[in-house]
């Protein structure tokens, strides 16, 4: 998947991982189911 490819420094991982987990909770939050 895209994600194993991304390689960032140790110091903004946690920014990536806010990243890529807003849209997610943002569904969760709405509902939506997660395919």
């Amino acid at each position: 998947s895209t994600i194993n490819t991304i390689v960032v420094p140790g110091g903004k991982l946690g920014l990536a991982m806010e990243l890529i987990m807003a849209p997610l909770v943002k569904k969760l939050l709405n509902g939506e189911k997660i395919s």
